[in-house]
């Protein structure tokens, strides 16, 4: 049996449920290639806008905020979009 882990964190006031993008998001960040094509294999939405994190964003932007050109050119082959702005505009 699989086990899945879901958490909740209050932004804003606001309890918001993270599960599987912000993992994504999560092993992005870290360079973590296997962990990104396990998370997109199991139907992660690739281009969600993860909060709770320390800076919000697509898993793309984590992946390439952190310099894991792998991770970004894996995001990018499985439809990450690269023309999503962040909230104060800025572009990839």
């Amino acid at each position: 049996m699989k086990k899945y882990f879901v958490w909740f964190t209050i932004v804003a006031g606001v309890i918001m449920l993270i599960g599987c993008a912000s993992n994504l998001a999560y092993e992005a960040s870290k360079g973590n290639i296997k962990g990104v094509q396990t998370y997109i294999d199991k139907g992660a939405n690739i281009n969600e806008w993860v909060v709770g994190m320390s800076v919000a964003g697509t898993p793309l932007m984590h992946a390439a905020g952190e310099g894991h050109v792998n991770v970004v050119k894996l995001l990018i082959a499985r439809g990450a979009k690269v023309n999503v702005r962040s909230k104060d505009g800025t572009q990839l």
